[in-house]
């Protein structure tokens, strides 16, 4: 489908090859909305420096514009520094996420969103009023309300996000990201030749240290029974 792309450009004009990328993704999710092609993958190879960041986002806008049954689009990457970047482009409008550690926490100095105790069901109700300024919790309801948004692939995974259309930036690193997202990771006092005892001594230290967290909680009032 042929439509004025420079209306999704935030500058006076597109560089060379820019509006020909946008119109090839254009008519290829066509062909693939159609059965015409079977793939639901695009690739999208453009060199350093081609501007990639508003190809991906005029991409976007145009697929909203001419699919109104689009719901949400989510221009994720591994990259943390690529969101920062964006998100310092204010004039791309695209709201930004990323996790919960990239926040500091309003209550309690040092602490991060990632840290913050109030996530337990037994402590929410105690939230103080400064948790309502929380710059996460902002972040990601901004991002939920959003037809077109941005995060880190991290934070795409660990929500479970399902959105209509993924634009991944940077996808040379993706397989690595997944391969360490769904790994398990395990201490090194469990010995894979001695698995199931060693897991049971780790358990019996994991209730050990829970147990001081909860002596921790009760320390300044929270008197909760889940660590």
């Amino acid at each position: 489908m042929e439509i004025d792309l420079n209306q999704f450009n935030i500058y006076p004009s597109y560089r060379a090859g820019q509006e020909k990328s946008i119109q090839g993704v254009i008519d290829t999710y066509e062909q693939i909305r159609s059965g015409e092609i079977t793939s639901n993958v695009i690739e999208l190879a453009l060199p350093t420096g081609a501007g990639k960041t508003i190809v991906n986002r005029a991409a976007g806008k145009a697929l909203l514009k001419i699919f109104p049954e689009i719901s949400q689009i989510v221009y994720t990457t591994p990259l943390k520094s690529l969101v920062k970047q964006i998100e310092s482009e204010t004039k791309l409008g695209l709201p930004t996420v990323l996790g919960r550690s990239n926040y500091p926490c309003n209550v309690f100095e040092g602490l991060n969103a990632s840290d913050c105790p109030y996530r337990s069901a037994a402590l929410i109700r105690k939230k103080p009023l400064a948790c309502r300024r929380c710059a996460y919790v902002q972040a990601k309801n901004e991002f939920k309300r959003s037809n077109f948004a941005v995060s880190t692939l991290d934070f795409l995974l660990y929500n479970r996000i399902d959105a209509d259309v993924l634009i991944i930036d940077e996808s040379s690193g993706l397989e690595n990201k997944l391969l360490e997202h769904f790994a398990i990771s395990l201490p090194n006092q469990v010995k894979l030749d001695d698995l199931v005892n060693s897991i049971h001594d780790w358990m019996i230290s994991l209730q050990d240290e829970a147990a001081e967290y909860e002596e921790m909680l009760e320390g300044i009032n929270f008197e909760s029974t889940r660590a």
